[in-house]
């Protein structure tokens, strides 16, 4: 008898554990959420559309690993989603709604750009200093132009959080009046490392500075500033006295071995030195020394040149352009060098 009834209370208890297990299990989740996709379906999905599916399915813990692109084909797509720390899931698993969703996706890199401009230089003779924040290797657009004749482009490249034009003048002549300054970056035109940080065609470009490109529907920068010269032109000096100067300015550069002469509205200094016909032959025949010492003298003959040209143009002589020519020593009927603002115009190692 007594055994019957340790069996009937042994089948009360099981029965009880069973109930309390069966409780349990009705309650195991609070707020139910049931997986809306698989570990095998996000692939082709925006970050955007995954996330809103999860959320309709209930899920609260949602959490957005975010990695920059300048890519616009990158922006948006997933590249892992884990749930509960595993990335293997099936669609309709049941999961408390609280569970941890990771999901890592690219985001669009945000570069709000920045240029602010400085002048500096003789009063005429601007040169302009862009202070950006734009990445090293930038190549800017510099362009000055009065809307009527004067247009002048110069490029200029980003280092160090400045880009520095070159000197503007008009064909040697000082610029006097109104002007329009601007700045312009193509993103398309730069370097590999530059569309890394912007975009291939200005994606990440924000600011007041963005312009829509509506050519290829990316962006690009553009600034536009006015400029007024503060250039007075001088008295016209007489032609012996401009003579008198420039003489001056070949002896302290060349020495006595130098003379003027005026053709038209062309001022033609001529200088000579001892040895430097044998250094051109020399460097013509690709001899290492003389090669370096003849490209010294082009660089020096081309500075002065534009020394000479500034002198022009202090003593009213704008409409005038300075030729610097170094003569063969040996032959003062030849030429070796012809240089004139700032560039080498005849050369004849080459």
């Amino acid at each position: 008898m007594r055994s019957r009834k340790w069996r009937v209370g042994a089948s009360l208890a099981a029965a009880t554990v069973l109930c309390a297990v069966l409780a349990g299990c009705g309650a195991k989740y609070e707020n139910p959420a049931d997986l809306p996709l698989g570990s095998d379906e996000w692939q082709e999905m925006t970050a955007e559309e995954v996330i809103g599916a999860f959320e309709a399915a209930g899920f609260t813990n949602i959490q957005e690993n975010k990695k920059e692109t300048s890519s616009a084909d990158d922006a948006g797509k997933i590249t892992e989603i884990s749930v509960n720390g595993t990335n293997l899931f099936r669609a309709g698993d049941r999961h408390e709604g609280s569970d941890a969703v990771e999901i890592t996706y690219y985001e669009m890199r945000r570069f709000e750009a920045e240029m602010e401009i400085e002048v500096s230089g003789d009063a005429g003779l601007p040169v302009f200093e862009v202070n950006t924040n734009l990445p090293n290797g930038t190549v800017l657009k510099i362009t000055l132009e009065d809307g009527e004749k004067y247009s002048e482009e110069q490029t200029a490249k980003v280092e160090d959080g400045k880009a520095s034009s070159r000197m503007f003048w008009d064909n040697g002549n000082y610029l006097e009046g109104d002007y329009r300054l601007s700045i312009i970056m193509e993103p398309r035109e730069q370097s590999a490392t530059v569309k890394h940080d912007l975009g291939e065609n200005g994606e990440t470009l924000t600011g007041a500075l963005v312009q829509a490109d509506e050519e290829n529907g990316g962006q690009y920068l553009y600034l536009e500033e006015s400029y007024t010269s503060d250039y007075e032109a001088p008295e016209r000096a007489g032609e012996d006295e401009v003579v008198a100067l420039l003489e001056l300015a070949a002896a302290s550069g060349f020495g006595e071995n130098h003379d003027v002469s005026v053709d038209g509205n062309t001022f033609v200094v001529n200088v000579w030195q001892d040895g430097a016909a044998e250094t051109a032959a020399l460097a013509a025949n690709g001899v290492p020394t003389a090669v370096e010492q003849w490209y010294a003298l082009v660089d020096s003959a081309c500075d002065a040149s534009e020394g000479l040209q500034a002198t022009l143009m202090s003593a009213g002589y704008g409409d005038c352009i300075a030729v610097l020519q170094i003569l063969n020593d040996q032959n003062l009927e030849n030429t070796l060098l012809t240089t004139c603002l700032g560039a080498a115009t005849y050369n004849c190692v080459e």
